[in-house]
């Protein structure tokens, strides 16, 4: 007897982790166009005005931090982090209704916007990362290369001339990339950094201290 074939199970990819917060903005109004009205997804988990409430709220947040200081974008950073998080729940229950009808499943997801994927993508909590401070030529710089992460969407950087004392360390910046540097410091003044990742289901352990020069 031939055995019954069996379809494998078909998996959304979102790849948050590849998108700037604005790519996020443009996936999320596409993925709540294409699954209104649409009747392969009946009861969104979340609702799709919780996912297009977070969409706009991340759009809102991305002008203000444009133009603004800190608190703006800490702002954007914790409007990303909603939105990331709603958006995994919201690919896991469209695969959950897709791979129910395993025969249809990829054209199910298809038809709500999301791209296909063999296997599942990475999630959860980003490990805690290595980060290494250099020395640049440029004035007022310092190079951070952020290392040892396999999951992790964006980096919050946090910055201190003080490191001893826990309430002296603030907001610097927030970023996408593992390559950063550090401007408008005061040349030759020590400045120590650290980094906390934030993957699809919050933010990871903070990395280790890193210390550097800003060059004069």
């Amino acid at each position: 007897m031939k055995k019954a074939k069996v379809n494998p199970r078909v998996y959304a990819a979102l790849f948050l982790s590849k998108k700037t917060a604005k790519d996020k903005v443009t996936m999320g109004n596409y993925l709540f166009l294409k699954m209104s009205n649409n009747l392969n997804f009946l009861t969104p988990s979340p609702t799709l005005l919780e996912f297009q409430t977070s969409t706009l709220q991340l759009d809102t947040a991305i002008t203000a931090a444009e133009a603004g200081g800190a608190l703006e974008k800490q702002a954007l950073v914790t409007a990303e982090g909603t939105f990331d998080t709603l958006a995994v729940r919201l690919k896991e229950y469209a695969e959950n209704v897709a791979n129910a009808i395993p025969e249809d499943a990829a054209e199910i997801l298809l038809s709500g916007g999301f791209t296909i994927s063999k296997t599942p993508e990475k999630a959860g909590l980003p490990p805690q990362p290595a980060l290494v401070a250099k020395f640049t030529n440029i004035s007022g710089t310092i190079k951070l290369l952020i290392k040892g992460l396999s999951n992790a969407t964006r980096f919050e950087i946090l910055i201190s001339t003080n490191p001893g004392v826990d309430n002296s360390w603030t907001d610097f910046d927030t970023t996408t990339k593992r390559r950063y540097i550090a401007a408008g410091l005061t040349p030759g003044t020590n400045y120590s950094f650290k980094v906390v990742p934030y993957g699809t289901a919050g933010a990871g352990p903070e990395s280790p201290v890193a210390s550097q020069l800003a060059a004069k």
